[in-house]
């Protein structure tokens, strides 16, 4: 998702030479699209500066027997046909300021499409694609999940995320996918952030692993949870003691190790 100007916001490149292989996206597919959450009935008109790359990144996935790309730019979700860069359909999805990210990976099961952002109440919205691939139905839109850049898990039909803009706004939550039920929350704010990091996740990201859920808080605060619906199942927690504010990275498991970062420290945690 390089954002070039004027229609070359997702690129594809040969892995093997670096060749351009397509562009695609931007002022032809934009222009004239309804800005959906916006005051009136606004259509987009298309401007030579305009930003596309967000900070989420490309997810493909397998839909109606079709491999399908979901690029989520800062202007909304386009769904692409990936050996082509065609666009099938597109979603506004965008605060009503221009101060707005887009910073969450699109949740991908089935036929359906979860996406949230936390900037000026956009929230949450979920996409029920066609079986044509040219179209969607919203199936709920609502606030219970505002996500500022931690891709949501998804376990056993529940989102497991950390919502909120800012960091008094922290919540910990567990949100049904089908329906937008919240089933439960846990207060995860940090009201007076300062050097000294209290016992809470604030913004956190987390990764799924053999059934269990690895937290890391952006003041560095691990944590282990069993996810459940029926209520937050913390295994464990430690303060890394060579991390702080910000540790907005999310955790990083490979061959039984864990990888954690700020902006300062890189720490790996033997986790066999």
């Amino acid at each position: 998702m390089i954002g070039g100007q004027p229609d070359a916001g997702v690129v594809a490149l040969d892995p093997a030479t670096g060749r351009t292989l397509w562009e695609s996206v931007g002022e032809t597919s934009w222009t004239g699209q309804p800005m959906l959450g916006w005051p009136g009935t606004r259509t987009v008109a298309w401007k030579s500066w305009e930003k596309q790359a967000s900070y989420a990144s490309p997810v493909v996935a397998t839909l109606h027997g079709r491999s399908t790309a979901f690029c989520l730019m800062r202007q909304g979700l386009v769904a692409l046909e990936p050996a082509s860069g065609e666009v099938l359909f597109s979603r506004w999805f965008r605060a009503p300021v221009e101060e707005s990210v887009n910073a969450a990976n699109p949740v991908v099961v089935d036929d359906l499409v979860f996406l949230s952002a936390a900037y000026y109440r956009v929230g949450s919205v979920l996409l029920r694609v066609r079986p044509d691939r040219r179209g969607f139905d919203e199936v709920w839109h609502s606030t219970v999940l505002e996500v500022h850049w931690s891709t949501p898990l998804l376990h056993e039909g529940h989102l497991y995320a950390f919502s909120g803009r800012n960091e008094p706004d922290a919540r910990f939550r567990c949100v049904q996918l089908l329906t937008g039920e919240l089933k439960w929350e846990r207060d995860e704010s940090w009201r007076h952030r300062s050097a000294k990091q209290p016992a809470v996740f604030g913004r956190g990201s987390a990764i799924l692993a053999e059934g269990k859920l690895i937290a890391l808080g952006e003041g560095g605060l691990l944590g282990l949870f069993r996810p459940s619906p029926r209520g937050p199942d913390e295994l464990s927690r430690w303060q890394v003691p060579i991390l702080e504010y910000p540790c907005w990275t999310g955790p990083v498991l490979a061959d039984g190790r864990l990888f954690l970062r700020s902006e300062r420290h890189l720490a790996c945690i033997a986790m066999r």
